[in-house]
């Protein structure tokens, strides 16, 4: 079994790029970073026509139903799997402890864990953030926040006004999660337009 602790340091003068699911994922300028470490959260590049954004270096989930997603996107070896705890071995390349993104609980938006790798176990010089947006758009008829235009919540469309403002509500929640990250210094947020607003927007390009 391999831990996220074998990669310590490797983001030593090193940007990451973390990637969400938002709508801000699909606007950003991907041929720019090339030579940036990129890090994919749950299934933000996923598409149902197989399609995919980019080829990440890294992938990470803490949803066991995101296993089989995962296993049918046709990435090259590069791409190598983050899960959590060794419940999902050898589903993935790395497994990754709760002490490795305290003080984050299971519970938090799996960016603030993503983050807090970042930096406390990778030690990348520079975090930025793309798709990660908590706003919500109309596609198709059905209100969400994921750049693929998938429903948010198990069986909630999302048609009316008390399951739109309930999601608000949800999203509002998400972001305050972002707080128990108290070194901000190094985090920039590409979209502008993002609710998620603790950190300084700026682009790596």
């Amino acid at each position: 079994m391999h831990y996220v602790t074998d990669l310590k340091d490797i983001g030593n003068d090193k940007d990451l790029l973390i990637i969400g699911g938002g709508f801000s994922a699909g606007d950003f300028d991907y041929e720019k970073i090339k030579d940036m470490t990129t890090l994919a959260l749950n299934d933000s590049l996923y598409f149902d026509d197989g399609y995919t954004i980019i080829e990440p270096d890294y992938m990470m989930y803490n949803d066991l139903n995101m296993i089989k997603v995962i296993k049918e996107m046709i990435f090259p070896d590069k791409t190598k799997v983050i899960g959590l705890n060794n419940a999902y071995w050898p589903d993935v390349d790395y497994c990754f402890r709760k002490l490795d993104i305290a003080p984050a609980r299971d519970g938090h938006n799996l960016a603030v864990k993503a983050i807090l790798l970042a930096q406390k176990v990778f030690s990348f010089s520079r975090i930025f953030l793309t798709g990660i947006d908590f706003y919500t758009k109309t596609v198709n008829g059905k209100v969400t926040s994921h750049l693929h235009g998938e429903k948010i919540g198990v069986g909630q469309k999302y048609v009316d006004d008390r399951h739109y403002n309930t999601h608000l509500k949800n999203l509002d929640k998400r972001v305050d999660e972002f707080n128990v990250i108290e070194d901000r210094n190094n985090i920039f947020n590409c979209n502008p337009d993002s609710r998620l607003t603790i950190f300084s927007f700026l682009k790596p390009y």
